[in-house]
């Protein structure tokens, strides 16, 4: 406590600062009691077949595929796909859609790019692929001013794969399709 004392000693000559640590140093270990306690009490409640379920991994598949979790999906994705992310988008477009124009532009910022579904001139949606920092609200508003379909999907977010499946039904389902 010494360097304390010093330091204070002229502006609060009375405070005791052994006792000032003691009794943080009580309330601390109250806490962490406390903490423990709660934590038995949840634990007790769960039944030991909840708990054992929750501590393995889910590798359930998601509404499209399994196109996010810890682990990789075995169906192709932008990390399994040999080419780019944007190789691979431009193949699902090109693969899955070829009934549409695809027009793939630069995005607002230097790591973004958007692409475009066309039939017959006419825009069907604009589809956005976005850095995992990158704020989508510009586009969006855009495209509801008008009516526009719009999707985005994030190309670098930890642990969201895209999916094949995934790409290609939520494009399908936006354009009504």
């Amino acid at each position: 406590m010494g360097l304390f004392s010093k330091l204070l000693g002229d502006v609060a000559p009375d405070l005791d600062l052994d006792k000032l640590v003691k009794t943080v140093t009580d309330v601390a270990k109250e806490v962490a009691e406390d903490v423990k306690e709660a934590a038995k009490e949840v634990k007790a409640s769960v039944p030991e077949s909840d708990r054992s379920a929750a501590q393995a991994p889910a590798r359930q598949p998601a509404a499209y595929g399994n196109s996010w979790g810890e682990f990789m999906p075995d169906e192709e994705n932008q990390y399994n796909y040999p080419g780019t992310y944007l190789e691979y988008f431009d193949h699902i477009f090109r693969d899955d859609f070829p009934e549409y124009e695809t027009v793939r532009e630069p995005g607002r910022s230097s790591r973004s790019y958007v692409y475009t579904l066309r039939s017959g001139g006419l825009d069907l949606i604009k589809i956005e692929l976005l850095h995992d920092s990158s704020s989508p609200y510009k586009l969006r508003r855009d495209c509801a001013a008008i009516g526009l379909p719009y999707l985005r999907f994030y190309y670098d977010h930890d642990g969201w794969w895209n999916t094949r499946t995934y790409v290609r039904e939520r494009v399908r389902n936006a354009i009504g399709r």
